[in-house]
């Protein structure tokens, strides 16, 4: 019975091995609670032995039942001796198996749209996709800032986990592209509502590309990972300048697409833009210069460095035509767009 109890432990350490540092904890604390239980089962073997005896004439029981019994009350005496210590338990877990578990995506689900609302209420229908594409954009963003995050980490669970948002930002495209084709459909549709369906697709699909550009910058890295390779500390420090234009710059489109602050967030998007866009220059010349004296080492991260300040400015301009697509013409900021935005 010591020894069964004892060997089940190893199956929870073998799982929670490569799980996170709770699983690991909890795994531990198992074994060795079973382990300290089952000595203390030893050395007080003759005292156990009368008291489940005792239980086991007292109820009259068979051989088989005094078995039971003894596992049975020598699982509750254990858990009960454990109890005040689990506190000291869980201070010297801590001290064993350091670290903190990390902290997840989080990731808003799309709602089950509700298709016999758009031959009722198709205002109301509009309504539901504007909530949703809102929430499409919160996942774009956090996307957007775990690729920076996997820049960081080299972590294969990051590298992971932007693959699995990915596929929840391509839920949102594929359910609310085919909930607003139905929408305009309709018959009664009034000119603003055919404006508003116009203006939700093209935020949609400009989302969906921000979202696949971050996937294709986490592959990149994953790249020079991969041949234990690195960026320069320079080089890092400019990637990071990106994002961080990028992580101002969506949320504030986001916030002109839902009429919050209109005139202060295309005036902000558009200083932005063209922050973006000279960093980038500016970016490309001395990552050349770096070449050239021969500071840029690693060949694939060199190889590959202007593809991914490339595909950064592409995400600012993603994010400059949903503002561009969310006010009037008066109100449109300038900018060099590729054939392939228009297009989107």
């Amino acid at each position: 019975m010591f020894g069964s109890n004892v060997g089940t432990t190893l199956t929870a350490i073998i799982a929670g091995a490569g799980g996170t540092v709770s699983s690991r904890r909890a795994a531990w604390f198992h074994a060795v609670y079973n382990i300290v239980g089952a000595i203390l089962g030893m050395i007080l073997m003759v005292p156990f032995l009368w008291l489940v005896d005792w239980v086991n004439s007292f109820i009259q029981g068979s051989p088989e039942m005094w078995i039971a019994q003894a596992h049975l009350i020598f699982n509750i005496l254990s858990t009960i001796l454990i109890l005040p210590f689990v506190g000291y338990s869980v201070k010297l877990l801590k001290m064993l198996i350091p670290g903190e578990d990390r902290q997840g995506a989080k990731i808003e689900s799309i709602d089950n749209l509700d298709f016999s609302l758009i031959e009722t209420l198709p205002a109301a229908a509009l309504e539901v996709s504007r909530k949703n594409t809102l929430r499409m954009g919160r996942n774009t963003s956090t996307i957007m800032d775990m690729s920076k995050r996997y820049l960081e980490s080299k972590s294969s669970e990051d590298y992971d986990e932007i693959q699995e948002v990915e596929a929840t930002v391509n839920k949102y495209d594929e359910t609310l592209s085919k909930y607003l084709s139905v929408i305009v459909q309709q018959q009664n549709l009034a000119k603003d509502q055919t404006k508003e369906y116009s203006r939700n697709y093209v935020v949609v699909k400009n989302l969906e590309r921000i979202s696949d550009l971050s996937v294709v910058l986490s592959q990149f890295y994953k790249l020079v990972f991969d041949e234990k390779e690195g960026f320069s500390t320079t080089a890092n420090t400019e990637l990071h300048k990106m994002y961080s234009l990028l992580e101002e710059m969506l949320p504030a489109a986001m916030n002109v697409y839902a009429d919050i602050d209109k005139e202060e967030n295309v005036k902000k998007v558009g200083e932005i833009h063209l922050q973006l866009k000279e960093l980038e220059e500016g970016f490309r010349d001395s990552h050349f210069d770096r070449i050239v004296d021969y500071s840029c080492k690693d060949q694939v991260a060199a190889s590959i460095y202007v593809d991914i300040l490339s595909n950064l400015m592409r995400m600012g301009e993603h994010i400059l035509n949903i503002v561009n697509n969310s006010v009037s013409k008066s109100q449109v900021i300038s900018k060099h767009v590729e054939p392939e935005l228009i297009a989107a």
